[in-house]
């Protein structure tokens, strides 16, 4: 009757979570440049958080560095679904094409830039620490672009180019991959009640195997 209880009481709290949502975050490692000058990364993150339908956007760059509007877009991504927005980037567009560079990497399908008063002004570094904006749509993910061959001729799977700017005024785009995945709360709390599920029917089956001893 216990484990009924436990089990019942699991399965309730599961359905509770779930409903929260099929939410993800993932963390995006910016470690590729090929400008010498800025020697080795990391150079900063990328934080995506979100569902299918909104993906919210976090770039943290390192200290002394600051996203670039100039010359190049500000941020290039693979993302994969349909009707893209960009909300929370003032100045900013959202152009989704079929191949957008952003050197030395290219093979995106999707572009922030700045077309307005963006940080300064037009065409200026963006002064906000960290980025962020979301993108709604239907059916979104990341995806990775093509490979960039680094300078040990190592192939790095990148999902995102950032265009950024040093303190000293040197400029570049740094491009980042997959650094790892991150529970969400609802995850971690069926992971949790998946444990003491377990432990329960344990225990359970360990007092009636008592009994009949």
């Amino acid at each position: 009757m216990n484990l009924r209880k436990h089990l019942l009481a699991f399965a309730t709290s599961a359905l509770v979570l779930g409903a929260a949502g099929a939410a993800s975050a993932t963390q995006y490692i910016l470690a590729y440049t090929n400008e010498a000058q800025f020697g080795s990364g990391p150079f900063g993150t990328v934080d995506v958080t979100g569902t299918s339908t909104d993906l919210h956007f976090e770039i943290n760059v390192a200290p002394g560095f600051i996203v670039d509007t100039g010359a190049h877009y500000a941020v290039t991504m693979n993302l994969s679904g349909t009707g893209f927005a960009l909300v929370g980037a003032p100045g900013f567009t959202l152009e989704p094409g079929s191949s957008f560079s952003n050197a030395p990497f290219g093979g995106f399908n999707i572009a922030l830039n700045c077309t307005t008063a963006c940080g300064n002004g037009s065409n200026a570094p963006h002064p906000v620490s960290p980025f962020t904006f979301d993108i709604t749509g239907t059916g979104l993910g990341v995806l990775a672009a093509n490979n960039f061959l680094d300078s040990n001729q190592v192939s790095h799977p990148i999902n995102f180019a950032v265009d950024v700017v040093r303190g000293d005024g040197i400029t570049a785009v740094v491009g980042g991959g997959l650094g790892g995945a991150v529970p969400e709360p609802a995850t971690w709390g069926l992971m949790i009640l998946g444990f003491g599920g377990a432990g329960a029917a344990l225990r359970s089956r360990r007092r009636k195997a008592a009994a009949f001893a």
